[in-house]
């Protein structure tokens, strides 16, 4: 199947850059670095207990991109897509494919308050 047909989330990434801040302080912020297409699978979940009756679902996604999108990966990188934020634990080169690479990375999810219903 072509590439093309692969990549059809468009993604915005972004990456840890030094900056300096209004009071001449150098400080590190997230700045975005562009969009690219990508393709994003779920690979796993688990849920966390979370102290105070709490719990918080762990997803973890393989996003697949072209390799020349993105020529410096790294793991204090995160994307985006539709509102929902894609932490970068780690990369690997497509196994496959040596033009793609792929960013495993992990969900962020909020915390929900466990109810119970008294059954």
């Amino acid at each position: 199947m072509s590439l093309t047909n692969d990549l059809t989330c468009r993604v915005t990434l972004y990456a840890r850059q030094q900056v300096t801040t209004a009071l001449g302080d150098t400080d590190f912020d997230y700045v975005p670095q562009g969009q690219v297409w990508a393709k994003i699978l779920p690979t796993g979940g688990k849920v966390a207990n979370l102290s105070g009756d709490m719990q918080q679902a762990q997803l973890s996604h393989t996003v697949t991109i072209r390799a020349n999108a993105l020529p410096h990966p790294a793991e204090d990188m995160y994307l985006t897509y539709k509102g929902h934020r894609y932490n970068v634990e780690y990369w690997q080169p497509h196994y496959k494919h040596p033009d793609r690479v792929e960013l495993i990375c992990m969900m962020e999810t909020k915390p929900v308050e466990v109810t119970n219903d008294g059954i």
